[in-house]
Formats: C-alpha cells, sequence, structure tokens
C-alpha cells in the first residue's frame, strides 16, 4: 500500500489518489489524546472509539497510505487545553468489521481520512448499551498504540 498523495488536476483541483474502498488489510489509525482516551493505568479505554454525541462516526487515518508525519501531524492540530495528543490506537480494517462496524472513506474531510460508523448515534448523557460497550472494549484491546516520539510504523503486520 503506501503512498496516497492529492495532486492538482488541469484545473487545479486537488485529486486524491487512494482507492475509495477501504480494503480489509488496511491500518487505520484513531488519535488518542490524554486524559480522555486512557485510564488510570495508562490503557486505551473503550470511549475512544466511541462517537461525539448525536453522531455514529469516529473519524480515523488511513495509515496505509499516509506517512507517519502527516498522520502526527494532523493529530497534533487537533489538540487543545485539556487534551493533549498522546499517540495512535492503530486497528485492522478486518478487525473493525468483524465487530459488524463500517469503515468508509471520507476524503471530504482529507485525502487518508476515514469513518468507523457505529449502528446508532450515541446520547449526550446516556450511557452506552451493554452490546456496545462490549464493542468499544474489544476495539480498544485490540488496539496497538503507538507514538509519534519513536520511529514506529504506523502500520499492523497483523492485518
Amino acid at each position: 500500500m503506501g503512498g496516497g498523495k492529492q495532486f492538482p488536476d488541469s484545473c487545479g483541483v486537488t485529486e486524491c489518489t487512494i482507492p475509495k474502498v477501504v480494503a480489509n488489510e488496511e491500518t487505520i489509525a484513531r488519535a488518542l489524546f490524554q486524559p480522555i482516551h486512557f485510564s488510570n493505568s495508562g490503557k486505551i479505554r473503550g470511549a475512544a472509539f466511541k462517537a461525539p454525541s448525536g453522531k455514529m462516526d469516529v473519524s480515523v487515518m488511513r495509515s496505509s497510505y499516509l506517512s507517519r508525519s502527516e498522520c502526527c501531524r494532523r493529530a497534533a492540530e487537533m489538540q487543545k487545553e485539556g487534551k493533549l495528543f498522546a499517540g495512535f490506537a492503530l486497528l485492522c480494517v478486518s478487525f473493525v468489521r468483524n465487530l459488524q462496524l463500517k469503515v468508509e472513506d471520507s476524503r471530504q474531510i482529507f485525502c487518508g481520512h476515514a469513518d468507523i460508523w457505529h449502528h446508532q448515534p450515541f446520547i449526550k448523557g446516556e450511557p452506552p448499551s451493554p452490546d456496545i460497550n462490549i464493542v468499544l472494549d474489544a476495539l480498544a484491546k485490540h488496539a496497538l498504540l503507538v507514538t509519534c516520539e519513536a520511529n514506529n510504523p504506523l502500520i499492523r503486520e497483523d492485518c
């Protein structure tokens, strides 16, 4: 895989060269932030994969195509006070889909962006159902935590 880039066409419109279909063999990277996505013991919480209130989709990056530096730059841009970028949760698309979730390209956000789609929106102030918590916890347990400080690849070899 690798090497998805944007190139301007003859009219100056940028074209994304990454395939629109997200393959099962791809690795996706979910940006993680301290303290919200980690337990007190430093483990990834299932809530890291919960969609914002009223929504069903969770943003990820197609790290099989985006460079490590591009992923790290984009994640660092999302930091704000009380929400410090801490690394990525790497997931295999095939694993996510085996949990009956969709993974779809969302290049309208940026080339290399995708979303994990849950089956129902999350409601503010209401805890997720036990079934959804099982899925969120499974994603957290499967996720491989990597940081930008080390020269870690943003690809899982087991996908």
